[in-house]
């Protein structure tokens, strides 16, 4: 994102200040993505494990009539 900022300094820079502001505003600079450990995943496969084998259990648990 600084990189895309910064070219749009440098290509203003050589032009006029309105070209400077419209090469920034066509950046859309917004909230960028956090870069990921586990494929743009919310959740890791640890949690997924756990979070099956919880619900296996729970279903085991009403099924053989416990509490």
């Amino acid at each position: 994102m600084l990189q895309r900022i910064a070219a749009a300094l440098a290509i203003g820079a050589a032009a006029s200040a309105p070209s400077l502001t419209r090469n920034i505003d066509a950046l859309a600079i917004g909230p960028e993505q956090a870069p990921t450990r586990n494929g743009g995943r919310h959740r890791t496969v640890a949690q997924d494990q756990r979070r099956a084998a919880k619900r296996r259990a729970t279903r085991r648990a009403k099924r053989l009539g416990h509490r």
